[in-house]
């Protein structure tokens, strides 16, 4: 939705509720701007939905484009998002230190167990479910509510890895994982942590990526990371030695999965989906981390369990009121 729209619609807001109090009203909040139609809805599953291909994730990649100056609004699709995320780590492999000689499966940790209420996730909180279908904002839906805590339980799963490990294999782990915690709620998010010299087979030219697949426990699917071993990028890849050493990609690369799958978690790869979350009119290249890869740099983010180098992140709240979407906080 263009500015015009959101000036009428704001506009005609404050007459109606001038006429009725004889004053206008203050400026809405992030949680009470407008939507583009009437309506909401009760999240869709992805049950009906296909998980992603190789062929489908591959095609997407390559029309990822950040710009500082989008005017392409994320809007709702129809289906979840993650209000109260619950993140479990799998290190699958071999994570003693001796193999992990960065000391990659430490700082993951301690990332993900200070995000929740950190200033980086507020910027989650502009989005939730039962919201209107079309719309860029969410006044009366189910909204993220960044509560402190989500990291839940971590696992060694020292299985076999294969040595570049397929999107079948990781659909595996995924719900090995599920079945190991027994979680197989849509707050979910596996975030399995690929070993050294593992690296799935799109690294290192995709750093990650987030997906989810179909489980039988009655429900549609599980929400999972692909998070690969940042070190085995290089110097200067995937976020690597960019603001403070070789570990910044580490949570750079894992800040923007973990917002793309609170906003996105059932994320469609192959066009419109009403068992999206919020995305823009690309669709599946149009995330919350995606929409601002790379904008204006990584800058360290203070979070209850040390300071941490991370992405900026879209809002559609600030686009609208100030005219630039990526913010970092």
């Amino acid at each position: 939705m263009k500015r015009k729209s959101f000036t009428s619609l704001l506009t005609g807001l404050v007459v109606l509720l001038t006429a009725v109090t004889g004053t206008a009203t203050a400026k809405p909040t992030a949680s009470a701007t407008h939507n583009r139609q009437p309506g909401h809805r009760v999240p869709v599953s992805p049950r009906v939905e296909r998980p992603a291909t190789d062929d489908d994730i591959e095609a997407d990649e390559g029309s990822i484009s950040a710009s500082s100056s989008s005017t392409d609004y994320m809007v709702y699709r129809g289906g979840w998002i993650q209000e109260s995320p619950r993140l479990y780590i799998i290190y699958w492999g071999n994570w003693n230190a001796g193999n992990d000689v960065y000391g990659v499966g430490g700082r993951l940790y301690t990332f993900l167990r200070g995000i929740g209420g950190s200033p980086f996730a507020s910027t989650l909180t502009g989005y939730g479910y039962n919201c209107t279908v079309g719309g860029v904002a969410c006044p009366n839906g189910v909204m993220f509510q960044n509560p402190t805590g989500q990291l839940k339980n971590w696992w060694y799963d020292t299985s076999y890895v294969p040595t570049q490990p397929t999107l079948t294999d990781l659909q595996n782990e995924a719900k090995r994982a599920a079945a190991h915690f027994g979680d197989y709620d849509h707050n979910v998010q596996y975030v399995i942590a690929l070993p050294p010299h593992h690296d799935d087979y799109r690294f290192p030219g995709v750093c990650a990526w987030h997906a989810w697949v179909p489980v039988n426990a009655g429900v549609g699917g599980i929400s999972y990371t692909s998070l690969d071993y940042m070190p085995d990028a290089g110097y200067g890849r995937c976020g690597n030695n960019t603001v403070n050493d070789i570990l910044d990609g580490v949570t750079i690369v894992e800040g923007h999965e973990y917002a793309e799958s609170v906003t996105n978690p059932f994320i469609s790869y192959t066009g419109p989906s009403t068992a999206e979350g919020w995305d823009d009119s690309s669709y599946a290249s149009g995330e919350i981390g995606d929409k601002c890869m790379g904008v204006g740099g990584y800058q360290n983010s203070a979070f209850s369990t040390g300071t941490f180098p991370v992405q900026s992140l879209w809002s559609n709240y600030n686009l609208y009121y100030y005219g630039f979407g990526c913010i970092f906080r």
